[in-house]
C-alpha cells in the first residue's frame, strides 16, 4: 500500500497524499490527479499510462513528433483503490470506469468496508488515459 509522496511521481504518491485515496500494486508510470465535484457526490480520479516518458536522458529533448509509447499494464496485479467515503455522504458508492476505447463507462467492482470503499481496477484498462469516477450517491452494481 502506498502512503506517501508528492504529485508528478506517479499514482500511488498522487493518490496517497490526498489522504481521500490508496492505492495498492499501482503500474510504474501511471500519474494520477485527483478531484471531488462541485456536488461532492463524485471523485474522480483522472490516470495518464505516462510509462516509459518520464525519465529522459540529460542529452535528449522531447518534441510534439515523437511517439507516446503507452506500455501494456497486462498481466500487473489489479490496482486496489481504497476511497474514503467522506463522512457526510451516507451512501455507498459505485464506481465507473470511462475511457477512450470504451463508449460507455464499464462497472468496476467495488466492496464496502466501515469508512471507505475499495475499488478494484485491472491496469490493462489503463491503455492511455482512463477515468474513475467513484459516485457516492450510488451503490456498487448501480448506475
Amino acid at each position: 500500500m502506498v502512503t506517501a509522496g508528492q504529485g508528478g511521481q506517479g499514482i500511488g504518491p498522487v493518490l496517497a497524499a490526498s489522504a481521500a485515496v490508496q492505492a495498492a500494486d499501482p503500474p510504474d508510470g501511471v500519474i494520477a490527479t485527483l478531484f471531488r465535484t462541485a456536488d461532492g457526490r463524485s471523485l474522480v480520479i483522472h490516470l495518464v499510462n505516462a510509462a516509459g516518458t518520464l525519465a529522459v536522458p540529460v542529452d535528449e529533448t522531447i518534441g510534439h513528433d515523437d511517439v507516446i509509447p503507452f506500455p501494456s499494464h497486462a498481466g500487473k496485479p489489479t490496482i486496489a483503490l481504497q476511497v474514503r467515503r467522506p463522512p457526510d455522504v451516507p451512501r455507498a458508492a459505485a464506481a465507473l470506469l470511462h475511457t477512450l476505447q470504451h463508449a460507455t463507462p464499464l462497472m468496476l467492482p467495488c466492496q464496502h468496508t466501515a469508512n471507505s470503499v475499495i475499488v478494484s481496477l485491472d491496469p490493462a484498462l489503463i491503455v492511455d488515459y482512463a477515468l474513475v469516477e467513484v459516485r457516492f450517491d450510488a451503490a456498487c452494481g448501480e448506475v
